[in-house]
């Protein structure tokens, strides 16, 4: 379910709320600037093999297709979050290089420790 935002007056103080309730297959969220970490995976299925006679078989069928559809929202939102995330690398990647010029060097481990 998508968030909703709404107004409301509080001892003539104006606010201003944001409400959001994840529901399991639902569209993604983007709840900052950047949309990084509102990707929330489906809730599992009935996990119990049903026979077709079963009044429930059904119902337990459409409640795992669902889940199959909440896995693909999930795995696109968090591909989009990928995105968002290589994006900005790639800003913060550039700013760095243009504020340091040769000096803008990468180092992991021992070596950064070893740096001054």
């Amino acid at each position: 379910m998508r968030g909703s935002r709404f107004i409301f007056g509080l001892g003539g103080v104006l606010g201003i709320g944001l409400v959001t309730v994840a529901a399991p297959a639902a569209a993604q969220e983007r709840f900052d600037s950047l949309g990084i970490g509102s990707c929330f995976p489906p809730a599992d299925p009935f996990p119990y093999k049903l026979e077709k006679s079963d009044p429930l078989y059904e119902a337990a069928r459409e409640e795992h297709q669902a889940h199959l559809e909440g896995l693909e929202d999930y795995v696109n939102c968090l591909d989009r979050e990928r995105g968002v995330a290589l994006a900005e690398l790639r800003t913060s990647f550039d700013l760095f290089m243009s504020n340091f010029g040769r000096d803008a060097v990468l180092s992991y481990g021992a070596e950064r420790k070893a740096r001054p």
